[in-house]
């Protein structure tokens, strides 16, 4: 009996690499890396800030529901690696399906995010902080 492909989900806040190092782990692994934002995305046809800032909040929730589901089901059959989007884990349905995965919280000081993998600059902050309209914070310093 052979066992089941390993399966790896990070949760994080924005910015704290899952998305960087997702696709590094999963290759590690030999497995599929899957990215709910990145679904989120192509299945809207506009970026996630987008969708947040021309459909709301609730339209991207429902979005991200979808896709996470879609994409644990596959997984969970065929392993791989998730990132999932920061504000996933908190909905009640999400929590559902991660129980019992192995979930990994990523996390990244403030300090370190200038160099870090969402914080090279405009065109690769988390989508959530561009909509949320803090990018002139970041560039300021302030």
């Amino acid at each position: 009996m052979s066992s089941a492909p390993p399966l790896v989900v990070l949760i994080g806040p924005p910015g704290a690499g899952k998305s960087a190092v997702g696709p590094l782990l999963a290759d590690r692994l030999g497995v599929e890396f899957r990215d709910t934002d990145a679904e989120v995305g192509t299945a809207a046809g506009k970026p996630v800030g987008d969708i947040f800032i021309e459909n709301g909040e609730e339209a991207f929730r429902e979005l991200e529901r979808s896709a996470a589901t879609s994409a644990l089901g596959v997984l969970r059959e065929h392993g791989g690696v998730l990132a999932l989007g920061s504000g996933a884990v908190l909905d009640a349905g999400i929590q559902a399906l991660l129980e019992g995965l192995p979930v990994f919280y990523l996390s990244a000081d403030f300090s370190t995010w200038p160099g870090g993998s969402a914080w090279t600059g405009p065109g690769s902050w988390s989508p959530v902080i561009r909509a949320a309209g803090c990018a002139p914070c970041l560039t300021s310093g302030t």
